[in-house]
């Protein structure tokens, strides 16, 4: 235990309070091998399911393929780069029977990419970039990942309707937060520079937990993490707590006493991390070797790691069955079963950022000004195209994807859009928005010293 004064917060005239894990419960937490166990993730499988190099040979600007939402090739696809600019031109190719395209020398500009084939649909325009000197003098790896051809999902965004006005509260912190992470509690964990602290609905007050420099938190929840109990009843829980320190990271477990059940190193610096009830963890990072995704067990013990491409280590959720949604970037969304097998791969039209699993047993998929619904077998089942890219995305217990749209939120539910202004101007600088799991958004300001808890309008489960 740290041996330190506590740090007493003043109580909030609105309710809110701020509970902090136990004092000393990071105590002792480094990174690096020599307090940590050591773990060598040199046998971890590829992941990389789109066929094809993984490099483009020389010469070749831009290069990708063309597949269905359950990773198929399109043969004979229509690939078009349209002109975006007066100063550039475009330019057309097929896809071969592996559904491969490329183009070469191109031009430095930014082009729209269309992907069509007759009876099967199309997708696009994709805004891709390409930056003097790729494809002249050293090969260009971007993949550009076309799906959802041959699919109708309904298409949403054409009509917005009008919704209840969402009202909140506001909380104002002594100190500046990272990053919000939901605590499985109907709470936030708050991580900052200087440690963890639990921010919860009761009005309460206690120490901040000191994290030592130069470990830095990245991701951390309450175990079990989707036991909804809160309040003075609510037992303890241990915490799990992945930080960084350059290239390299350690994920942790630490008793509500304070101490530290075990450490495990990790080869890359960690980005996410979900957990569930039964205790085993997946981790998700990046390094300099590549990016990870790993299920460690509930004692600290890796049992199954996948290689995965650069930019794929993003955001992970676990569904109420356990098993694990991965957003991949380019390598589209990825559902693993809960001993860790990858249970199904799944193309969008865009990079995905976030997956959002639902009550049902599917998801969401968000990324850049698209959102796509999937049912229970990965089928895409409702579309949005926004015009701007979708921002902040959060979901409710009904299953219903939030985002921000200026100083107001937007409903999607699958079916129908709605449009919620806000009592204040909350989302305004959003640069967070977490849900808690059921039916509040947490909003972190710009200034990240000031909180504010939404209450939506929804008959949340």
């Amino acid at each position: 235990m740290i041996d330190q004064p506590p740090r007493i917060f003043p109580r909030n005239a609105l309710g809110i309070g701020l509970l902090a894990c136990a004092a000393g419960l990071l105590s002792g937490a480094r990174t690096g091998s020599d307090s940590c166990a050591a773990w060598d993730a040199g046998k971890a499988s590829r992941l990389d399911w789109l066929p094809g190099p993984a490099e483009a040979p020389p010469g070749i600007s831009l290069y990708g393929h063309a597949v269905t939402s359950t990773g198929r090739p399109v043969a004979g696809a229509e690939v078009e780069l349209q002109a975006l600019s007066p100063e550039t031109t475009g330019a057309r190719t097929k896809t071969d029977s592996a559904g491969r395209y490329a183009f070469k020398a191109l031009p430095p500009a930014v082009y729209g990419l269309v992907v069509s084939r007759s009876g099967q649909g199309s997708v696009g325009p994709i805004p891709v970039r390409v930056f003097p000197g790729m494809g002249y003098d050293r090969p260009q790896p971007l993949q550009v990942l076309v799906g959802g051809l041959g699919e109708r999902p309904r298409p949403l965004g054409k009509a917005v309707g009008a919704g209840p006005t969402v009202y909140g509260r506001t909380l104002r912190l002594p100190f500046t937060i990272r990053r919000l992470a939901p605590d499985g509690r109907l709470g936030m964990l708050a991580l900052t520079g200087q440690g963890v602290m639990r921010l919860s609905p009761e009005r309460q007050s206690a120490p901040l937990v000191p994290l030592a420099p130069p470990v830095f938190p990245r991701a951390a929840t309450l175990v079990p993490g989707v036991a909804l109990l809160g309040g003075p009843g609510a037992p303890p829980a241990d915490l799990l707590l992945a930080t960084s320190a350059g290239p390299h990271g350690e994920l942790s477990r630490h008793a509500p006493g304070g101490a530290r059940t075990w450490c495990l190193g990790l080869p890359v610096s960690p980005a996410d991390l979900a957990v569930s009830p039964a205790g085993p963890t997946w981790i998700v990072g990046t390094g300099n070797l590549g990016d990870l995704a790993a299920l460690i067990s509930g004692a600290g013990k890796p049992r199954i790691a996948y290689q995965l491409p650069p930019g794929s280590a993003g955001r992970v959720a676990l569904d109420k069955g356990g098993a694990a949604w991965l957003a991949a970037g380019t390598q589209g969304a990825i559902q693993f079963a809960p001993g860790g097998a990858v249970k199904r791969k799944i193309a969008l039209p865009t990079p995905v950022q976030r997956v959002f699993p639902t009550p049902d047993g599917g998801a969401w998929a968000t990324g850049g000004p698209i959102a796509t619904r999937l049912d229970a077998s990965g089928r895409a089942t409702a579309r949005l195209t926004w015009g701007t890219p979708i921002d902040r995305p959060a979901i409710d217990g009904d299953g219903a994807l939030w985002f921000r749209d200026g100083a107001a939120l937007v409903r999607a539910d699958g079916a129908a859009l709605t449009r919620h202004p806000i009592q204040g101007d909350a989302v305004k600088d959003a640069v967070d928005m977490v849900s808690e799991g059921r039916r509040q958004l947490w909003v972190l300001a710009a200034d990240r010293r000031t909180v504010s808890i939404l209450d939506l309008p929804c008959d949340c489960h």
